[in-house]
């Protein structure tokens, strides 16, 4: 699931059912999610967020080019880590 709201094409939640994890679903959905958000002439900006203790989804994120994004909203949400990817 992602949005686009005010240039940010946020990548809101993606899952990968169990049997199919760490089997690089998650990395290449990333990517065609990354794609698509980039083809958008109104994204500015590409972010997602995850859980503070996924480590699994921090590896995926920095992998991947995301780094912290800190944001006066992740103050009033202190068990997620906010990310945007750098270009």
């Amino acid at each position: 699931m992602y949005e686009i709201v005010a240039g940010v094409g946020f990548i809101m939640r993606l899952m990968i059912d169990e049997k199919y994890q760490r089997q690089g679903y998650g990395r290449a959905t990333t990517i065609e999610l990354i794609r698509r958000l980039k083809l958008c002439p109104n994204v500015e900006v590409i972010a997602t967020s995850h859980l503070k203790e996924n480590k699994i989804a921090a590896r995926l994120y920095q992998s991947l080019g995301f780094r912290q994004w800190d944001i006066s909203y992740a103050i009033s949400h202190p068990t997620e880590v906010y990310l945007k990817l750098e270009n």
